[in-house]
């Protein structure tokens, strides 16, 4: 049993020398396979800190952005209000002119806009009577006729006849006139 004991104990040891070749290479490719997942999530990290690194540039860049349309949209409005508070001044300043000069730009607008037989409305705080205006000589020239009721309006008058009417109250006017100045004052108050 001498020789069968050997081969069994040549059989084992071939075993044990073979299950310690595998090990050993197992063992290897554990520590390559781990080298490898190392490697991969340390680049893995490192893109996508990158990514990180971008997208908070990103989300940076649209909030400056946006906080620039902010600030441009307020300094915008603004520019509205004083811009609004120029043109009721204007008005305010119209309303305000003393009598001469209200009649004179009221004679003014009838030369240039009235038609021959318009029926004049003033403005109820006018400083000028419907007598005053109806002694003008345009008014004798075109025949126009000046109501005894004033328009509920603060300044300029309304020109009424058959065919049309036409506005010409001072709120009207800076209205119609506010686009063409509106740049021209812009740079003037802003520039």
């Amino acid at each position: 049993m001498e020789g069968k004991e050997a081969i069994i104990q040549r059989i084992l040891d071939d075993a044990a020398a073979r299950a310690e070749n595998i090990r050993l290479t197992a063992e290897e490719n554990c520590a390559e396979t781990l080298r490898d997942a190392e490697e991969w999530a340390e680049l893995y990290s490192s893109k996508q800190a990158e990514l990180l690194r971008e997208e908070v540039k990103e989300i940076h860049a649209r909030r400056e952005t946006v906080a620039d349309l902010d600030i441009r949209k307020a300094i915008l409005f603004a520019k509205q209000e004083v811009l609004g508070e120029v043109y009721a001044r204007a008005l305010e300043k119209l309303v305000a002119l003393d009598h001469d000069t209200y009649i004179a730009l009221i004679a003014k607008m009838l030369e240039q806009c009235a038609d021959c037989g318009d029926l004049v409305v003033l403005a109820k705080g006018a400083p000028v009577t419907a007598g005053e205006v109806g002694a003008l000589s345009v008014c004798r020239e075109k025949n126009l006729s000046v109501s005894d009721e004033l328009g509920a309006f603060s300044g300029g008058m309304m020109l009424l006849n058959e065919k049309c009417d036409k506005d010409l109250t001072f709120e009207t006017l800076l209205k119609e006139i506010q686009p063409e100045i509106e740049s021209e004052t812009a740079d003037r108050l802003f520039g």
